[in-house]
C-alpha cells in the first residue's frame, strides 16, 4: 500500500492510500467525477458501494454528505478502504462490510491479483496472485437502508451473480450505477435483467483495453462499460 497523497479536486482535498498505481489512477479520475459523477449525490443520500476497492466513490459520496454501506471482499483492499476513512474524517460514518455478493449464501473463492482493481470471485484474473475464501452473501439478506438512492456495482465478472441476489432490494432503489466487464458479461444481458426489474438505461460510456506492461496485446474486444439506470419515477437525476 502508497503512503497516503492529498489528491486535490477542485475545492475538495483528500488524503488517498492506495494499493498500487492502477488504483491510484482510477481513484483520481472517480474523485473528479468523471467514472460515476453522472448522478448527483445530494446530502442524506443513500449509497451501496459494492465492490469498494480502495474506497475512492466512498469517499466521493461521503464528501457529498451521503450515508454510504461499502462492500469489499478482499482483505488488502477493505483495510486501504477503512483507512482512507479515518484519513479523511469519515471514521464512524461509513458502514464497511468485509463480505462478497452473490447469488447464493455461503463462502467462495476469490482469485486475488497483483493488480488490486482484478480480484474476481468469477474469473481467474491475469497476473493471478494466489486464491482465499471469502464470505458471500446475497444483498438480499443483507440489512440495507429502506431507502437506496444509488446502487453502485463493480465486481469484475460477477455481475450478473450480484443482480440475481438483489431482486428484493431493487424495489427499493432509485438507480443503479453498474460496471460491465465484457466479453465475459454482455451489457445487453444486464440491460435485460434492470429493464425487467424497472429500471431504464440513461447513459452508457464504454473503454477498451489498452495495451499495458502486463498486457501487450490486449483482446479487441476486451472492454468496460460503465451502465447508469434509473427508475422512471425517481426525481433529481442529472
Amino acid at each position: 500500500m502508497s503512503p497516503p497523497q492529498v489528491i486535490t479536486v477542485g475545492k475538495l482535498s483528500m488524503r488517498l492510500a492506495t494499493p498500487d498505481e492502477s488504483s491510484k489512477r482510477e481513484a483520481i479520475e472517480i474523485l473528479e467525477g468523471k467514472t460515476y459523477g453522472f448522478f448527483e449525490i445530494l446530502p442524506d443520500t443513500n449509497i451501496i458501494d459494492v465492490g469498494a476497492c480502495c474506497g475512492a466513490y466512498t469517499l466521493y459520496a461521503l464528501s457529498r454528505g451521503a450515508n454510504v454501506i461499502a462492500i469489499e471482499p478482499e482483505p488488502n483492499n477493505a483495510r486501504t478502504l477503512q483507512l482512507n476513512t479515518v484519513f479523511n474524517g469519515f471514521h464512524g460514518k461509513v458502514n464497511i462490510i468485509r463480505i462478497a455478493l452473490g447469488d447464493s449464501d455461503g463462502y467462495t473463492t476469490l482469485h486475488t491479483s497483483k493488480c488490486s482493481l482484478a480480484h474476481s470471485t468469477k474469473y481467474v484474473p491475469e497476473r493471478k496472485e494466489s486464491n482465499i475464501q471469502v464470505i458471500q452473501r446475497r444483498l438480499d439478506n443483507i440489512n440495507t437502508p429502506l431507502k437506496i438512492d444509488i446502487l453502485k456495482i463493480d465486481v469484475e465478472g460477477s455481475e450478473i451473480q450480484v443482480l440475481n441476489g438483489s431482486k428484493t432490494t431493487f424495489r427499493k432503489t432509485n438507480r443503479v450505477i453498474i460496471e460491465v466487464h465484457s466479453p465475459q458479461v454482455s451489457p445487453e444481458e444486464v440491460k435485460i435483467l434492470l429493464e425487467q426489474q424497472g429500471f431504464v438505461l440513461v447513459k452508457k460510456s464504454t473503454r477498451y483495453a489498452q495495451k499495458t506492461e502486463y498486457r501487450p496485446k490486449p483482446p479487441k474486444n476486451m472492454s468496460w462499460s460503465i451502465m447508469f439506470f434509473v427508475r422512471p419515477e425517481s426525481e433529481n437525476v442529472k
